[in-house]
């Protein structure tokens, strides 16, 4: 009877242990970005007279999730232009920065691109954004967003 409950209680223990995240497979991590979009979220601020970017970066199957690496957001005006303000880079590999930028409701990666010096906004801004995770090469994507007052 104490043999059987002692190992009853073993296969409890055993079954109750936490996931612990996500691990590594094969030197990858089996949630890590495996592309992303900018989010439909992303606005002109015009009250700031700011560019309110949301990036969301995806999985493999498709899910939200956060990144270790580098993010780029660049602005131009939307003819091959030069870019209207420097580039931003966010250093994500920066636990702190990454928490302050993420947005757990949303969860998109928040960047605001300042464009007080920017004297004559366009119509609409070419948006390019480049992450580069640890784990592979940068990925790139461009969108172009009204500059417009609703």
């Amino acid at each position: 009877m104490i043999r059987t409950a002692g190992a009853l209680c073993g296969l409890l223990v055993a079954g109750c242990a936490g996931r612990g995240g996500p691990v590594a497979v094969d030197g990858m991590w089996a949630y890590a970005p495996e592309h992303m979009q900018v989010h439909p979220l992303t606005r002109h601020d015009v009250d700031n007279n700011a560019l309110e970017v949301r990036v969301e970066l995806l999985d493999n199957d498709d899910v939200s999730c956060r990144g270790i690496g580098t993010l780029e957001v660049v602005a131009s005006r939307p003819n091959g232009g030069l870019p209207m303000v420097d580039r931003l880079l966010i250093n994500l590999d920066d636990p702190d920065t990454n928490l302050a930028t993420y947005d757990d409701v949303t969860r998109t990666y928040r960047v605001t691109v300042p464009l007080g010096s920017v004297e004559t906004l366009p119509d609409q801004v070419a948006l390019k954004v480049t992450f580069t995770p640890q784990h592979r090469g940068p990925m790139t994507v461009t969108r172009r967003i009204s500059m417009r007052s609703k």
